[in-house]
């Protein structure tokens, strides 16, 4: 008699609740744990071994024939992270050979096409993905505080220099980095670069400047970059702007301005019909899967509970992408924002001052979120490059090696890659990527994957380095075959108890890449017609 009542109790629910009760049991049901995650390792060689002499030989002073000297030298990855680190005697080795490398160039694009490239290595470097509204992605970063010195004291460099300066300064941020663009010899292309990079919707004074010089010269070439990134921020000396470049502008320009500030103002009213309501049922993940995607942080910051009731009845459907079962398992397991946040710092997931700015809701996901304080970075996984070019794995070791700072403070880091076939026209045989710490000499073997990085090796290197200078920090690599590839680091048991609990889902580097690999080779395919 007893469970006859349970029977028809639970089916009186069933039959009130429109099937929801059924729906929370089936998604309350047991599921299978997550694999475990570890950092990638491979058979590494370590020795005792100093640094090689072409470290410490001269740098080029001319441009032509620059790479084939180069290779006598330091490579530039080295250049760089000496520069990133602050040391002087780099900085003035370089600064002597740039000046006589600048009176041999006839342009800033030959400059770039070689020192450039020690600077800011931007040929075939990522786009941005996350929160910033960046066109392309800061993987690593130029010298900042280098560049930033030698730009503020005005005429001590030649104008070429100084233009490419300008021009690699626009990938940093800060607040020296906005003094010195707020100037008026800097130049207005890189004003506007920087800008689109970091201010939006915030307005600075470098761009309230740099509007109203591009107004006082008539730069109507520029009007419609401007208009792009003012419509951007709501803020009224922005608007004020705004509506200024629209009554001067002409002629094309105009059609431009008037385009760049419909678009903007169609995109948010899209945004806003978008995630006005918050959906209840099961059938919104086959009707609105991107909706979900786009609107999880909204309506988290609007309302947890609900959203959170949501995650708990879709949170297992496999149809969701990776980034929404990553903020359903956020929704599910703290009560706000701020708890997830103050886990993750416990964890060390998180640097302790974790600030966000003012204008940005911090991205339910926790992916999302370190990406948002630097400890996750995108890039392409294809570099592009030619078939006889190296990939440049060290430009990518140096770049990392940077991101977990002063962990592997001083180490050097070189790629031997392998010959060229000149019947074939291209590299063939694996590439050696080598890292000089502290006395020892680690090196392994890295595939030759064409114009993809092996990112495995680059991990797996960069880890056992860390593992021998007793950091605690490692390198992950998500598992989203995806052409744009996400790596972030922090600690390993928390990147391992994170990927337990379904909030990142990390993978093989060296699997990963060869799935990006051939989801290209497909997409190209299809974009062909041909088979698969």
């Amino acid at each position: 008699m007893r469970e006859r009542v349970f029977v028809l109790f639970v089916l009186g629910l069933l039959l009130a609740s429109g099937g929801a009760v059924w729906k929370l049991w089936t998604v309350k049901a047991p599921v299978a744990p997550r694999p475990p995650w570890s950092p990638p390792r491979l058979p590494i060689e370590q020795v005792r071994a100093p640094v090689p002499a072409r470290f410490s030989a001269p740098l080029p002073t001319r441009v032509e024939d620059f790479w084939a000297e180069v290779e006598k030298g330091p490579p530039l990855s080295h250049v760089q992270f000496r520069l990133m680190q602050g040391d002087r005697e780099m900085g003035e080795r370089f600064l002597v050979a740039l000046r006589q490398a600048a009176a041999s160039a006839e342009s800033l694009v030959a400059l770039q096409g070689t020192y450039g490239e020690a600077l800011w290595p931007e040929e075939d470097w990522p786009i941005e993905e996350g929160s910033r509204g960046v066109s392309s992605i800061e993987l690593g970063e130029p010298p900042c505080d280098w560049l930033s010195e030698n730009l503020e004291a005005p005429g001590r460099e030649p104008p070429l220099i100084r233009a490419l300066f300008w021009s690699k300064l626009a990938m940093c941020s800060g607040s020296r980095v906005e003094a010195l663009f707020a100037r008026d010899d800097a130049p207005l292309l890189s004003v506007l670069e920087q800008y689109h990079r970091y201010g939006p919707p915030r307005l600075t004074l470098a761009m309230q400047r740099a509007v109203r010089r591009l107004l006082s010269e008539d730069r109507q070439e520029l009007f419609d970059n401007a208009a792009a990134f003012l419509s951007r921020s709501t803020e009224p000396v922005a608007r004020e702007l705004l509506e200024e470049l629209a009554r001067s502008a002409r002629g094309e320009a105009a059609e431009e301005v008037q385009e760049s500030r419909k678009a903007r103002s169609q995109e948010e009213e899209y945004n806003q019909r978008q995630c006005r309501f918050l959906p209840t049922t099961e059938t919104m993940v086959a009707t609105d899967a991107k909706r979900l995607d786009q609107c999880v942080t909204r309506w988290a910051h609007a309302d947890w509970t609900a959203t959170a009731r949501l995650a708990s009845l879709l949170g297992d459907d496999p149809r969701l992408s990776p980034s929404l079962q990553e903020a359903f398992a956020v929704l599910t397991r703290f009560p706000s924002i701020e708890a997830r946040d103050a886990w993750a710092r416990e964890k060390g997931l998180l640097p302790t001052e974790s600030p966000v700015p003012s204008s940005e809701l911090p991205p339910v996901p926790l992916l999302g979120r370190m990406y948002q304080v630097r400890r996750a970075l995108y890039f392409f996984a294809s570099r592009g490059k030619r078939p006889t070019a190296p990939v440049r794995h060290d430009v990518l070791l140096v770049a990392l090696a940077w991101s977990v700072r002063p962990a592997l403070q001083d180490v050097v880091f070189e790629e031997l890659a392998p010959p060229e076939d000149a019947s074939l026209g291209e590299l063939v045989g694996d590439y050696t990527l080598r890292a000089y710490a502290d006395g020892e000499r680690f090196s392994l073997t890295a595939r030759n994957l064409g114009d993809y990085w092996d990112m495995g090796a680059v991990l797996a290197l960069l880890n056992q380095v860390l593992e021998a200078r007793g950091s605690p920090i490692r390198f992950a690599a998500e598992d989203k075959p995806n052409s744009v590839f996400a790596l972030l680091f922090g600690p390993e048991a928390a990147l391992r108890e994170a990927h337990a609990l379904g909030m990142l889902h990390l993978g093989d580097a060296r699997d990963v890449i060869l799935r990006v690999r051939e989801e290209d080779r497909q997409s190209v395919r299809r974009l062909l017609g041909l088979p698969p």
